[in-house]
């Protein structure tokens, strides 16, 4: 919906039905179905947009965050994620990646299934149903308050795949209070 939003800006009280977005350039994409790069804030979002992608950075509300500290609030994900292709493949049910600075995801729901495969060696994917990865040294990441019941199919039976969070990065400090999900939440196909 927005391609990126500018520090201190903030997207509120919006809902998203009824979508499909689709990226098939390669592993540049920054994809979300309501921000691709968040450097603002987002409270009280929905969204049931089916994303595909062949690479990149993918959210089912914020492709990645970068530089800024940033908030995403009260917010909820319940559509699908696909995601294939030959590397760079990031995903997450509300986050895709996160790029230095500070992260709070509070509040927050996935009930999204993701499937992601890799289909060359190098292109491990890190997913997640609340943030696929963390990738910056000393990055915050604080999740209070989220749930993730969305499956997780890991076609390619490698990399970092997690009901929560993909991969953290080198000394992230993360800081989880009352994060749930379910044990189905889970799957490697091989």
């Amino acid at each position: 919906l927005f391609g990126v939003t500018a520090k201190g800006s903030a997207v509120k009280k919006l809902k998203v039905t009824n979508s499909y977005f689709e990226n098939t350039n390669g592993d540049s994409a920054l994809m979300g179905s309501i921000v691709g790069r968040l450097l603002g804030d987002i409270h009280s979002v929905y969204s049931d947009a089916i994303i595909v992608s062949n690479a990149g950075f993918v959210g089912g509300l914020v492709g990645q965050t970068w530089s800024e500290p940033t908030k995403i609030q009260n917010s909820w994900f319940d559509g699908s994620i696909t995601m294939t292709g030959p590397k760079g493949i990031r995903v997450g049910g509300i986050l895709g990646e996160q790029r230095e600075s500070e992260v709070c995801i509070e509040n927050c729901l996935n009930t999204a299934d993701i499937s992601v495969e890799a289909s060359a060696t190098g292109g491990l994917p890190h997913a997640g149903g609340i943030i696929g990865q963390v990738n910056a040294a000393g990055a915050k990441l604080y999740l209070k308050d989220c749930l993730n019941v969305g499956k997780i199919n890991n076609i390619s039976g490698r990399g970092a795949v997690g009901s929560i969070l993909g991969r953290g990065g080198a000394e992230t400090i993360v800081k989880v209070e009352n994060v749930y999900t379910t044990s189905e939440s889970y799957t490697v196909d091989i």
